[in-house]
């Protein structure tokens, strides 16, 4: 078991690894109803971006639903020699991910529940919640199947906000660094994502996969190969 601590000077437990990526990993903590995300090269640009976030979070859509729509950064986390490490975070539970919704024959195993009326609610439910983050004048940047999550009301929740594009008070613009592949607009396939300043219509681009994907089980693209040699 690792531990770090709050800014507050809380003790914080790491009990065990359950996720991550190529920026870090995320931990259960002893926090009930809260996990940690520990970056594996913490750095003062990462540190300031998350003071940025903590500063303006965005309202939470689903509240009066007793429902997290979004996992923010709700506390950032040092180590015993008060170097920054990461943060803390709500735990989002009693969900399942994006893609197992998408899939018919995954999405009978997981929500036997989920018909058309499902789907097209999810569909509502996660058009509402960009909305709402567009409104606090972020973009997210990197949408897909893998980090947003569905639970049986058919509410939606997004996760890795961390790597949403936002402004700070003094005006500077932290992008997105990451992107998604089969989920990135045309105009920037090809492009390095940390060097574009990205746009509303960016995350509605997006959004009009997702929700072709919920409600028809595959991406608008899919196709079947007519031509010779290699795809």
């Amino acid at each position: 078991m690792h531990t770090v601590y709050s800014y507050n000077d809380g003790l914080i437990a790491l009990s065990e690894e359950i996720g991550g990526g190529g920026e870090g990993a995320v931990w259960k903590t002893d926090r009930t109803g809260y996990v940690a995300k520990i970056y594996t090269s913490p750095d003062a640009e990462k540190k300031k971006k998350i003071e940025a976030m903590l500063e303006n979070p965005p309202e939470n859509p689903t509240a009066s639903s007793n429902h997290i729509a979004i996992s923010w950064p709700s506390e950032m986390l040092k180590d015993n020699s008060n170097n920054f490490v990461g943060f803390l975070m709500p735990y989002i539970q009693d969900s399942v991910d994006l893609k197992y919704v998408c899939n018919p024959s995954l999405r009978k195993e997981k929500l036997p529940r989920f018909d058309w009326r499902y789907l097209h609610t999810a569909a509502k439910n996660l058009a509402w919640l960009i909305h709402k983050i567009h409104e606090k004048g972020y973009i997210l940047g990197d949408i897909s199947v893998k980090n947003l999550f569905v639970n049986d009301r058919a509410l939606v929740s997004v996760i890795d906000t961390d790597s949403f594009q936002l402004q700070d008070r003094d005006g500077k613009l932290y992008r997105c660094q990451v992107g998604s592949e089969g989920f990135t607009p045309p105009e920037l396939i090809d492009k390095r994502i940390p060097d574009i300043a990205q746009t509303r219509a960016h995350d509605y681009f997006r959004l009009g996969l997702l929700i072709h994907h919920l409600l028809f089980g595959m991406s608008p693209f899919a196709g079947e190969w007519k031509g010779e040699g290699e795809m």
